[in-house]
């Protein structure tokens, strides 16, 4: 078990080094609630979406120009014709392709950085004080202007990596890496198919370069919006922390006799388990409540095991409470996966629940957009102490 900090990666460290310390501090972030401050973060938000969607544009139009200046070159061929016939148009046309792939992939990395550290200096996170805190937060907006994987360490006995392999992930990052040059791949692959026998070879290979521009341009502003939210979810995340606690532990988590303590432990150990990583504002949320904590034992030899397991020992009240609970933790990236939703079923189906998916979606909108917890909680959030048997449970 290791409580120590994270030491930031090669490509960390260098892009750190890029980004240039704030020359004030920003007024505190009391004086904004989250949700003013997720407005005075959208220019910044939509600054970065437009370029990358012109970088992109651009990008398609220099393999345009690529394949226009490489046209000259290119030799038509026949069934016995050698395979490397136009070697000479499809070296200069690809290499002035990379060329400007990579002048582009780093530039939106380059602008992307800029811009997650530019919301967390609106929130007041990242501060020129160099404060562990502030620090942490500019690797979390770091990580994702880069799109990096999340801290995989034990924290608190929290292993990430329990029921995951580093293989898995790497495979599962390389294949979302992927996903952009196999969209330009397919749309390509299919006006080839067709432009040929409507307009003629030399005018169909110029009218895939041509469309390929939007393409470009689409994908960009897409990943963008998704690189710029997940920012803005970090940026904010220690506010967001904050309002958890404040409507989730009214009276602090001490203040919950051990068995809900340690539910809760293993609400947040099955979130970080499942996401193979510790989200930024995950290990906010385990950092304070293992800080207010009393009764939790994280030896995984002798502490408690399964959140299902525990789950059918509580009340009724109390099991809602939790599972409660562990829906918000999943929401708490701002985003809504696949195994959540499959793991919330299993977990609501074991403590003999109603389930309500879309709490899910409901937090993941307060995350995102800034709106007070306090506004969606439900009534069966509050930790109740019922010493009682649950009459339901006869």
């Amino acid at each position: 078990m290791s409580q120590a900090e994270e030491q930031p990666s090669y490509v960390e460290s260098l892009a750190l080094k890029l980004v240039p310390d704030p020359p004030d501090n920003p007024p505190p972030a009391e004086t904004a609630n989250r949700r003013q401050l997720v407005k005075t973060m959208r220019p910044i938000e939509r600054g970065v979406i437009f370029r990358g969607a012109l970088a992109g544009a651009l990008c398609g139009a220099a393999s345009y120009l690529g394949v226009l200046t490489a046209e000259p070159f290119y030799i038509e061929t026949v069934p016995t014709s050698p395979w490397w016939t136009n070697w000479v148009f499809y070296s200069l046309a690809l290499g002035i392709a990379i060329v400007a792939t990579i002048g582009e992939v780093t530039y939106l990395y380059y602008d992307a950085i800029r811009g997650a550290v530019a919301l967390g200096r609106i929130s007041g996170g990242v501060r020129n004080d160099q404060q562990p805190d502030s620090e942490r937060l500019k690797r979390a907006l770091v990580r994702a202007g880069l799109e990096i994987p999340d801290r995989m360490t034990p924290l608190y006995g929290i292993d990430p990596l329990q029921e995951s392999s580093r293989w898995r992930l790497l495979v599962f990052t390389a294949a979302y890496k992927l996903k952009v040059s196999a969209t330009n791949f397919a749309v390509k692959a299919l006006l080839r198919r067709y432009s040929a026998r409507v307009s003629g070879r030399s005018l169909g290979r110029s009218i895939v370069e041509i469309v390929a521009i939007p393409v470009f341009a689409l994908w960009n502003a897409w990943v963008c919006h998704s690189v710029m939210a997940q920012a803005r979810v970090r940026a904010l995340g220690q506010l967001l922390a904050d309002d958890v606690f404040d409507v989730v532990f009214p009276k602090g988590v001490s203040a919950l006799s051990p068995a809900l303590q340690n539910a809760c432990f293993l609400a947040i150990r099955e979130q970080v388990v499942r996401a193979a990583a510790f989200h930024h504002n995950m290990i906010l949320v385990t950092h304070r409540f293992m800080q207010e904590a009393t009764a939790i034992d994280t030896d995984p030899e002798t502490g408690p095991k399964d959140l299902s397991a525990i789950l059918p020992s509580l009340p009724a009240p109390q099991r809602a409470a939790v599972l409660e609970f562990f829906v918000l933790l999943c929401a708490l990236d701002g985003k809504v996966w696949r195994w959540e939703m499959r793991n919330i079923k299993t977990l609501y189906a074991a403590a003999k629940i109603e389930l309500d998916l879309s709490r899910l979606a409901i937090y993941r909108r307060v995350v995102l957009g800034g709106h007070p917890l306090a506004e969606v909680v439900r009534e069966r959030m509050a930790f109740h102490e019922k010493n009682d048997p649950d009459p339901a449970e006869g």
